[in-house]
């Protein structure tokens, strides 16, 4: 489905993208904040996890750009918030994203467990970007493609116990530093939930909101 066309007057644009459970209850105080600021406009991205990681991101990307194509000169700000797995789409799409016209887009992942959980039974011994995206999430992710011109990326990294999804396994860190795209991270308090932490983030982006991007 094509995204809604951004009304003149605009002047933020933010754009969720969840994670593997889809778009749930964890949105219902973030939405009703992003809903709440004047001049914003708030866009879900749905998608599936028995596609793959590639072809998820590549229809992102198609369906990013054809938002940005279209935005009214009014839009300062163009935000992408992935959380959890919606972070490695974002992520993989970043190579294809094209930021409009003098603008940059920000893209702020949270929770987003980057080397893969490291939960599938077998491991695949090579490159599982056009797999199943539940084998991509449940396998062990080394390596980023960079990002396209004027996309910045920042991350806010969850931890291990408040966050389930971050447990290390058999050696594997979910929230491994050296795996993922560039750009600022902010490590998040361990106690801080997966799901409320979306509430954390949404109150500091807006807190921003009369910052213009670098």
């Amino acid at each position: 489905m094509p995204p809604r066309a951004v009304p003149a007057g605009t002047r933020a644009v933010f754009v969720l993208v969840p994670g593997m459970l889809g778009y749930g209850w964890e949105w219902d105080q973030p939405k009703a904040l992003l809903d709440a600021a004047p001049a914003t406009v708030t866009q879900v991205f749905s998608w599936s996890p028995w596609s793959s990681l590639g072809r998820v991101a590549e229809d992102f990307a198609h369906g990013m750009n054809a938002l940005s194509a279209r935005l009214p000169e009014s839009v300062e700000r163009v935000v992408i918030i992935g959380h959890s797995a919606g972070g490695l789409i974002t992520a993989f799409a970043a190579p294809l994203l094209i930021a409009p016209p003098g603008r940059r887009i920000l893209v702020v992942n949270v929770g987003a467990p980057y080397p893969g959980m490291h939960t599938t039974p077998f491991d695949s011994q090579g490159d599982v970007l056009w797999a199943p995206f539940v084998f991509a999430l449940g396998d062990e992710l080394k390596k980023y493609p960079a990002p396209a011109a004027r996309i910045d990326f920042e991350s806010f990294v969850t931890a291990w116990p408040g966050d389930p999804v971050m447990q290390p396994r058999f050696g594997h860190h979910p929230d491994n530093p050296g795996v993922g795209p560039p750009g600022p991270r902010r490590r998040l308090p361990s106690g801080i939930d997966h799901n409320h932490v979306l509430e954390v983030v949404i109150r500091e982006l807006l807190a921003r909101r009369n910052e213009r991007l670098p």
